[in-house]
């Protein structure tokens, strides 16, 4: 088969595929140049907390194109996709394979602490943050009264019935979620990407379900204490 820079992604990575295709090289530099610019941004993106951001997306962008020469034939093509959809089908596959090279690299195992505040109406993280804050120390251990607070709060998420679709979301900031100076509750780009593309949600309406969660929670505690 003939290639040249029109030849379809599709058509490319079936080539990649083929060790023994006498033009896989030749797919393979034309597949590079043409995603090279979106999966160095795309990990840019993911290692833009990092002190050495430049270095680790070169390198993460290697490993990507690594991967992708040794496992174009895991690619699954989408039938109904046109012509013109079809890198952007591609590119959320190399999504896909960005951001799970990332976490293999790049993501460390965590710790966790949990901090107990008093519950605030005018503070919808503030049961978030009690539940579940993220830190880079050894987990402390807590004060008695703090430890029956906590308690609480976990008796109250028990409770509470939630769809699967908000027991994924509210899981996803528990386990990335980040707390910045005034006390926002936030996830890393990746992971709201995920939960983006998963449901067909928009940024905001996935930071709503969360905050709904969190309300809802909020709520639960409330009724236990005047119920005792």
């Amino acid at each position: 088969m003939l290639i040249n820079t029109t030849t379809t992604d599709y058509d490319l990575l079936d080539i990649i595929a083929d060790k023994e295709d006498p033009f896989r090289k030749e797919a393979f530099v034309i597949f590079h140049n043409r995603h090279a610019s979106y999966i160095h941004n795309t990990s840019l993106g993911f290692c833009k907390t990092h002190d050495d951001c430049e270095a680790e997306a070169k390198d993460l962008s290697q490993e990507v194109f690594r991967k992708i020469l040794n496992r174009s034939g895991t690619f699954q093509r989408n039938k109904s996709v046109n012509t013109e959809e079809i890198v952007k089908h591609v590119r959320k596959w190399l999504f896909t394979i960005t951001k799970n090279t990332f976490l293999d690299l790049y993501k460390k195992p965590v710790q966790y602490e949990y901090k107990t505040v008093r519950i605030n109406d005018e503070n919808k993280d503030i049961i978030a943050r009690t539940i579940h804050e993220k830190t880079s120390g050894k987990s402390k251990k807590l004060s008695k009264e703090d430890q029956i607070l906590y308690d609480k709060i976990v008796d109250a998420m028990s409770q509470i019935n939630l769809s699967e679709k908000q027991n994924h979301i509210l899981k996803a900031y528990l386990e990335s979620g980040q707390f910045d100076s005034s006390g926002k509750w936030s996830l890393p780009d990746y992971r709201m990407e995920e939960l983006m593309e998963k449901y067909k949600l928009k940024r905001n309406s996935v930071i709503q379900i969360k905050e709904r969660v969190v309300d809802k929670i909020q709520e639960q505690v409330k009724t236990n204490q005047q119920n005792h």
